[in-house]
């Protein structure tokens, strides 16, 4: 297997942006506080948005100068998830375990007093992923010990001061909801269980940490109807496809006929086609992929052309291990050529995000309080 090779990093949102902007290395792994979750690109570019989980949590904006991450200002509270920021790139939305935090991200960036807007209790337990319409009319909240994924009605938030009015209900799912992503026309939500603990389920799983036991059910890939989220959430599941051991995150192809998952049991990422999904076909899964131990943070290339996927290895003895992004084409997922390479991270990389105009890979170390930033748009030629 090939090591990928990188010649050019910047911190961008901008395609004009140059080196200059930011400046630095080409890949750099730069340290910061505490372990952190996930990480987001902010509108500047050389700005990006930092999630820490634990007793020393909080949400922080970073300005890279160089080979550096200088902290601009936080917002501390206890553990963190995955977070998102609206649209129109105004709020930075944030999970805190029993809820959401609602920051106004240009006031974080600026390190200005009350960019904290409010905060959401869901009544929902162990928040850990949050996803956005691409309206900003609607939030959804993965409540990963609740079982439920909670919508919010988020224009209605912003309008009146994020009250509990704006909360619309809870969608009951399968154990453990974590991962979610909204198709590109807003109409779906995709997200992942790690148990779907119905009778038909396959029983195929082992205890991931390798403690001796029964064996669990696999997980799933939901598909649910915005929609019908927005007014009767109790029956906004449209179907659902068995996913493996212990699926943990989803990503969709630019144009949302693709959905990538990570099953973390299985050491694999699995490929689903969303057309079939949606119309409740038997035959959704395309693909199941062989890559590292316990992978979980995925993402896919603006053009949509390659996909990445950490490999945590969380569960290993050895916590300092470093590990991998791989790297797949998405036209040879099929084929025994679908590992283009992989890209030497730190340890357990858990989150992954490509900014949204292509040029840069995100990775979130959380074993080794570091955040990886690889720079996608200048791609050395000679990796097919």
């Amino acid at each position: 297997m090939k090591t990928i090779v990188f010649v050019a990093a910047l911190l961008t949102l901008s395609s004009a942006a140059s080196a200059a902007s930011c400046g630095g290395s080409a890949v750099l792994e730069a340290p910061v506080r505490t372990a952190p979750f996930g990480a987001i690109a902010g509108s500047d570019p050389c700005t990006v948005f930092v999630s820490f989980i634990g007793d020393n949590g909080s949400v922080a904006a970073y300005r890279r100068e160089g080979d550096k991450l200088v902290l601009l200002s936080s917002v501390p509270r206890k553990g963190f998830g995955a977070m998102v920021l609206s649209h129109d790139g105004k709020l930075l939305i944030a999970p805190d375990h029993n809820g959401v935090l609602f920051i106004d991200s240009q006031r974080l960036i600026a390190n200005a007093s009350e960019a904290l807007l409010a905060t959401l209790d869901d009544d929902g337990k162990d928040a850990d992923y949050v996803a956005v319409t691409p309206d900003d009319r609607t939030l959804f909240i993965s409540n990963e010990s609740s079982r439920n994924i909670s919508v919010v009605d988020l224009a209605k938030a912003r309008a009146t001061g994020f009250g509990q009015e704006s909360l619309i209900g809870t969608i009951r799912v399968g154990d453990s909801p974590v991962g979610l992503a909204i198709s590109p026309d807003g109409g779906t939500l995709f997200a992942t269980v790690q148990v779907l603990p119905l009778k038909d389920t396959p029983v195929t799983c082992k205890s991931e940490t390798g403690k001796s036991g029964n064996l669990h059910p696999e997980g799933a890939l939901l598909a649910i109807d915005v929609e019908r989220a927005r007014s009767d959430p109790a029956h906004a599941v449209v179907d659902g496809a068995f996913a493996g051991c212990n699926p943990v995150r989803v990503a969709l192809s630019p144009s949302g006929d693709r959905a990538y998952v990570t099953a973390r049991g299985s050491d694999a990422l699995l490929v689903f086609d969303t057309q079939k999904l949606l119309a409740h076909g038997t035959h959704s899964a395309l693909a199941t992929i062989a890559v590292g131990v316990a992978p979980v943070g995925v993402a896919v290339s603006k053009d949509g052309a390659k996909i990445f996927v950490g490999s945590s290895n969380r569960f290993a003895a050895d916590k300092e291990a470093r590990q991998d992004v791989t790297v797949l084409a998405a036209a040879n997922l099929t084929a025994s050529n679908a590992v283009l390479g992989t890209i030497a991270v730190g340890a357990f990389p858990r989150e992954i995000t490509v900014t949204p105009d292509g040029s840069t890979l995100l990775v979130a170390n959380a074993f080794s309080n570091s955040l990886s930033i690889i720079d996608l748009s200048a791609e050395n030629k000679s990796v097919p």
